[in-house]
């Protein structure tokens, strides 16, 4: 009988453990979201900004439902869609350098003198 109790008390400290994680996790990937807007991450890099909050959102679904490993598992795809994101909007904005610097080539008259 004690085993049983006590089987029974680690199953719920376990589970607790598991949706007091999870909510950790939901809320710093929530921060980390605002913090990207901030950035400017979801006009330079959509895609991964957009997957980012569809995950937040899944895994905010699954941990309504109790499914936190799950939902732990979504949490860790959004905060990798985020680090996705700002590598491309790295990349985005050195290609929109690269083409400001060919138009601004382009406009100069040859023999680099202007009227």
């Amino acid at each position: 009988m004690r085993r049983l109790i006590v089987i029974c008390a680690l199953a719920t400290l376990a589970t607790s453990c598991a949706s007091i994680d999870t909510a950790t996790g939901v809320r710093q990937v929530a921060k980390d979201i605002d913090a990207a807007r901030a950035e400017r991450l979801d006009a330079g890099s959509k895609y991964e900004f957009e997957a980012a909050l569809l995950y937040l959102e899944y895994a905010i679904q699954l941990q309504g439902r109790g499914e936190y490993e799950m939902a732990k598992g979504y949490v860790a795809k959004a905060q990798q869609a985020l680090v996705q994101g700002r590598e491309q909007l790295e990349i985005n904005l050195k290609w929109q350098r690269v083409v400001e610097d060919k138009k601004a080539q382009a406009s100069q008259p040859e023999g680099g003198v202007q009227p």
